[in-house]
């Protein structure tokens, strides 16, 4: 038993380091589809509801090159991120919808940082390389949702922090020096029912912060409503 009480507090440790390690962890807001700026086609037809998240992206190096290599590991940030949600094995994550961060935005982040102390920033050291920062987008969904669409987009105060919308792929070309690598893609896991879609943004600008925002579209079977608070 206490084996695996240690397990959990080094993965909730894990988590929180990880969520330190850029400037602004994401947040999220679930709401009625119907109920956001530009509402999807049959949002009221149905029981849809949006999952929406913003993250702020610090920018990366000088680069004379298109579509640039990371800066920093985040494929690792991800995987680190998901293994600590497992290991936590909270059973309402079957239910969530929202930012994986969000995850971390409870007592329990209190109790950590008092208790158990250190530089949780250490634990996601990104490599060195010339190129964009790149900023993983994790959110969750229920498990029995069925997602049918997305939104990304992105801006920077030279735009008046106003969102403009990105393809999934090639360059923003609305904001330039950056991308979505690609549309959000699912993992789930067996042992706690939790479903997460990932996508990360590249940003190669050398002097300018963005502000990117998510949004992913899913319906609910019957008259479920979405976990909206952990």
């Amino acid at each position: 038993m206490l084996y695996h009480i240690w397990q959990m507090l080094v993965a909730i440790v894990g988590l929180l380091g990880i969520l330190v390690s850029f400037q602004s962890a994401a947040y999220a807001d679930t709401m009625k589809a119907c109920e956001i700026n530009r509402p999807p086609q049959g949002c009221r037809a149905t029981n849809m509801w949006a999952v929406r998240s913003e993250m702020d992206v610090p920018n990366g190096a000088y680069v004379n090159v298109p579509n640039p290599g990371c800066l920093n590991d985040s494929q690792t940030y991800v995987n680190r991120m998901i293994q600590a949600a497992i290991v936590t094995n909270y059973p309402q994550l079957a239910l969530y919808s929202g930012a994986l961060s969000d995850l971390a935005a409870t007592p329990i982040n209190d109790f950590f940082r008092t208790r158990v102390g250190g530089d949780f920033s250490r634990l996601f050291s990104p490599y060195s390389k010339n190129g964009a920062m790149c900023a993983p987008m994790v959110m969750i969904v229920p498990a029995r949702a069925q997602v049918v669409g997305f939104r990304l987009e992105a801006t920077d105060a030279q735009n008046g922090m106003v969102f403009k919308e990105c393809a999934a792929g090639p360059e923003c070309v609305n904001i330039g020096w950056s991308r979505y690598q690609g549309e959000p893609t699912e993992t789930s896991t067996a042992e706690t029912g939790m479903r997460t879609y990932t996508t990360v943004f590249m940003n190669w600008s050398n002097d300018r912060v963005r502000k990117i925002r998510v949004t992913l579209f899913y319906n609910m079977p019957g008259n479920d409503v979405p976990l909206r608070q952990m």
